[in-house]
């Protein structure tokens, strides 16, 4: 589960999705992704966030980049519901 700091980030950012105002999204998702503080469960809710910001302008691209490497199953613990979500 994300950090409580960014859980008003990301609640405004999926209303914006579901909205259907990606650019929106990524306007504000795009700039907390760059935070250095950021856990790795943190950086995986935006990066998928950002995804579906960027397939919604039919950026496959972008959106492919949103997503990044894949989570190394050997060396990082994460959530079952958070790699169905990527």
């Amino acid at each position: 589960m994300p950090s409580s700091s960014l859980q008003p980030l990301l609640a405004r950012a999926q209303a914006l999705l579901e909205g259907g105002r990606g650019v929106d999204a990524v306007s504000i998702l795009a700039p907390a992704l760059r935070s250095s503080v950021l856990t790795r469960d943190d950086e995986l809710a935006l990066c998928a966030l950002l995804a579906e910001a960027w397939l919604q302008q039919d950026d496959l691209d972008e959106a492919g980049q949103a997503l990044g490497r894949t989570p190394d199953a050997l060396r990082e613990t994460v959530s079952a519901g958070r790699v169905s979500t990527l």
